[in-house]
């Protein structure tokens, strides 16, 4: 039986962990597929050093998208509003350091930053809903700009699924 072209990458990414199989019985017996983050071998991934400000939107696991999911398994310290879920940063499964962005001021946060992604070659994520964080992130990425190291610290935008974009 030769299987047709839209079939093929679902039957490799099974073989490979990747996504897996069940039997739903409310929907008729059918099978369902479903994602297993688990498998994926990629534990810790490279990205570029820098600041990676993460829009999540909603703020839940199906508005992850796999940038969203690579950038935080690489980042070395992650701020999160109080906006951000965090069962979201859970999910992942990060071994960085979480941090609320609340419990620092803009001067400490661009320290950091500086020194991570400076001395460690390490990126920093900022995750924040933008609908709703807009103004109280502001003051944090303008210190960044501000600072008189700004050009050794890039900064990357990362947006997350969203129904209401």
């Amino acid at each position: 039986m030769e299987l047709e072209p839209p079939e093929m990458p679902l039957i490799y990414c099974a073989r490979g962990g990747f996504v897996e199989t069940y039997l739903d019985v409310k929907e008729r017996r059918r099978y369902m597929y479903r994602l297993n983050f688990r498998n994926l071998t990629q534990d810790r991934v490279d990205v570029s050093p820098g600041l990676y400000i993460i829009d999540v939107g909603l703020g839940t696991i199906p508005s992850m998208t796999f940038r969203i999911y690579r950038v935080l398994r690489a980042t070395t310290v992650a701020f999160y509003t109080d906006s951000v879920p965090t069962s979201y940063l859970e999910f992942t499964k990060c071994t960085c350091a979480m941090q609320r962005l609340i419990n620092y001021e803009p001067q400490g946060f661009e320290e950091i930053v500086y020194m991570v992604v400076s001395n460690g070659g390490g990126s920093v994520a900022l995750v924040m809903d933008a609908l709703l964080d807009s103004q109280v992130v502001k003051p944090y990425v303008d210190s960044i700009y501000e600072s008189s190291d700004h050009n050794h610290v890039m900064i990357y935008r990362v947006v997350g699924v969203s129904p209401i974009r």
